[in-house]
Formats: structure tokens, C-alpha cells, sequence
């Protein structure tokens, strides 16, 4: 009998204490510390990397450029100015590396290799650059391709902005007069002693037309005697011979004759050098004229782009 007694005693307090723990079991205390017995993990660690780049400089604005007009056998410089900005501080850009250039396609790319760094604040910074135009560069929209590179070796670029480069018609020409030796009445076909007359073209305007307009030589003794224009033919080769007839107070297209904007300081007759010759032509000598000098007087003939 006594032994019933604490066996009942023993399950009563077993049941008190199973009622007493199942709270915690619940709430996963009991679970831990049998993971902990049992060495199973319940919580772990991760290491965490991330790199922030660096701000890329950019050309937040290059300064609008009004168009400009060729300088006749020189250069035209153009200033201007653009703004830079680093997100890193101004401190960041290297102004060493500020550049533009102006660019058009199929021409010369025109540039200087230095800028001049102006006022600045906490992350902009203006730039001044100017750059040399040739007389004979193209004329319409050449783009400003301005840029910098920032300490960290990273590139800002814009090439949003245009300017028009106006036309230049403009031409020169050498000898300014022309001249033969003797002649008599049976000669023919005799090319000037200076030839040829050397056009250069000192603009920007190519031009495949040069219209020459002719007069009659009078005599300088006898005026009532001419060598008329119709005598003369000019060309655009050596064998000026078969060249155009010229006409009295008439202009006439040199045909073949090709006059483009061209360097005039690379060679005489040079295809790229804005240059043309003409050749001038004697085809004859009327045959009732006098003796005596011929010369055009106040009508000199005149050469002119088209």
C-alpha cells in the first residue's frame, strides 16, 4: 500500500512538471538546448562587399557659337567656352585633359591642344579653348567635340553642339598680264610667253565654272585696228590651243576647268590645292591689221567664279 502511494506522489509530480515546461518547449528554448547537445547550428554569419563607383565627369554645356565667316587666305579664330562637372568635387577633374576639337565629315579635324581653366565652384568648372579655322575648310555644320578625363582615368564627352562655317567666294590670280612675242600676219596658234594665268581660290567656295570675259586688243598707234577676241582661245591644259573661243565683251565658260577650296601653300596645279591654270591662245592674226602694238587698254579681261 505504501508503495501505491508514491508511485501516485511520482506521477503527480511528473505531471506538474510536464505541465510546467510544455510553455517553454513551445517556444523553442527546449529546442536550442537540444540543438546544443546535439551541435546542430542555429544562426550564421555573412560578410557583405560593395564598391561605389565614382562619378563620371561630364560636359554639362558648350556655349552656343554664332556662325562664322573665313578669313581670305589666313585663318579665323574661334574662342568659345564649356562647363564641366564632377560629382566628386572639382578637385577630381584634370585639367590637363580638358580638349575640343571641331569636326566635320571628310574634312580636317581643327584643334588646339590646351585650354585654359577658368572660375569654378563645389563641382563645376568652365573651360576657355579657341581654335584655328583655314580659309579653305568647308563651309555648313562643323560639331564642337569638347571632353576632359578625371583623375580616376573616367572620360566626359559632349558633341551636341554645331556651328556653320559661312562661304568665302574669293579668288586671286598670277601674272596680272599676259603678253607674246612677235608676231606676224602668217602666225598661228601661239601660246602667251607667261603662261598660264594661276587662279587661286582664297575662299571656301569650289566651284567646277571660271567664266572669262574677253575684248578686243586695239592698236595702240592705230586705233581703228584691232586683234579681235575671236582670235584667242583660252583652256585649262598645256594645249590651250583647242581651249574655248573667246568673244568680244562676252563671258564664256572655260570648260574643264575645276576650281575647289584647297591649300594654295601645297604646289602649284596640285589637284587638292584650290588652284587652276589658263592657258591662253593666238589662234591668228587678222590679216589686214598694221604694224604696231596691240594691247587691251582699259578693258582688261576678266576671270570670274560661278
Amino acid at each position: 500500500m505504501e508503495d501505491k502511494k508514491r508511485g501516485l506522489n511520482v506521477l503527480i509530480v511528473g505531471s506538474i512538471i510536464l505541465l510546467l515546461t510544455l510553455p517553454f518547449m513551445s517556444s523553442g528554448i527546449f529546442t536550442n538546448f537540444y540543438n546544443k547537445l546535439t551541435g546542430r547550428a542555429t544562426s550564421g554569419t555573412a560578410s557583405l562587399n560593395i564598391t561605389v563607383a565614382a562619378y563620371a565627369p561630364t560636359i554639362i554645356e558648350v556655349r552656343e557659337i554664332a556662325a562664322q565667316n573665313p578669313t581670305e587666305s589666313g585663318t579665323t579664330v574661334i574662342i568659345f567656352n564649356f562647363t564641366a562637372y564632377d560629382g566628386n568635387g572639382v578637385s577630381y577633374l584634370d585639367d590637363a585633359t580638358a580638349e575640343a576639337y571641331f569636326q566635320r565629315a571628310g574634312q580636317t579635324t581643327r584643334s588646339n591642344t590646351s585650354c585654359f581653366a577658368g572660375a569654378s565652384s563645389t563641382n563645376y568648372k568652365n573651360y576657355t579653348r579657341s581654335i584655328a579655322m583655314y580659309y579653305f575648310d568647308q563651309t555648313g555644320a562643323w560639331t564642337v567635340n569638347a571632353s576632359i578625363v578625371d583623375i580616376n582615368g573616367v572620360a566626359g564627352e559632349n558633341t551636341s553642339t554645331t556651328f556653320t562655317y559661312n562661304q568665302l567666294a574669293a579668288m586671286t590670280m598670277s601674272p596680272g598680264a599676259l603678253s607674246w612675242a612677235t608676231v606676224n600676219l602668217a602666225t598661228t596658234d601661239t601660246g602667251a610667253s607667261n603662261n598660264p594665268i594661276v587662279v587661286n581660290n582664297t575662299g571656301n567656295k569650289a566651284t567646277s565654272s571660271l567664266n572669262l570675259t574677253a575684248y578686243n586688243l586695239m592698236g595702240e598707234t592705230t586705233a581703228t585696228h584691232y586683234i579681235y577676241a575671236g582670235n584667242f582661245s583660252v583652256g585649262g591644259t598645256t594645249a590651250g590651243c583647242s581651249g574655248v573661243v573667246m568673244s568680244n565683251a562676252t563671258s564664256k565658260n572655260i570648260t574643264g576647268v575645276t576650281l575647289v577650296n584647297g591649300n594654295n601653300s601645297i604646289g602649284t596645279n596640285n589637284t587638292a590645292s584650290g588652284q587652276a591654270p589658263l592657258y591662253f591662245c593666238l589662234k591668228a592674226v587678222p590679216q589686214t591689221i598694221s604694224s604696231q602694238a596691240y594691247s587691251s587698254g582699259v578693258n582688261a579681261w576678266n576671270v570670274a567664279m560661278i
